[in-house]
């Protein structure tokens, strides 16, 4: 008799302990889900704020599609800064050259002298100049 009530106790026990597991297991395949959820909606709300940052219209568009257009505005976004940067060189440039000129007729050597240096240089040869003639 107690090896029969025993075995039922022992019966009853195990498949019940199978039983809490699997409603355990069951909760936390949903928390999963739940979580893949606000992990996605997470990510739009970067996604988007990027976007807003970038220019991008996010509107009926999927991530993947969100994404590349933000990669096109930042590629876009490098043209333009290495344009300005090309045309400030050439700006510099120009600018270097008419020093150049402007020191060859105050009879200035501008051989291995910074920008300022030649400058310092004519505006001295000006002061110089301008003693003479009083």
């Amino acid at each position: 008799m107690k090896k029969l009530v025993s075995s039922l106790v022992m019966a009853t026990l195990l498949f019940s302990g199978i039983s809490v597991v699997t409603a355990a297991d069951t909760s936390a395949n949903a928390t999963v889900k739940h979580s893949k959820a606000e992990k996605k909606e997470e990510n739009r709300a970067k996604l988007n704020a990027k976007a807003a940052k970038w220019g991008v219209e996010t509107s009926e568009k999927t991530n993947k599609e969100v994404k590349a257009a933000i990669q096109e505005a930042k590629v876009a976004k490098k043209a333009e800064n290495a344009e300005k940067k090309a045309a400030k060189e050439a700006k510099k440039q120009e600018q270097l050259e008419n020093l150049k000129e402007k020191a060859a007729k105050w009879g200035v050597d501008t051989a291995g002298k910074s920008v300022k240096e030649i400058k310092a240089e004519i505006e001295a040869k000006k002061a110089e100049k301008k003693e003479n003639k009083k």
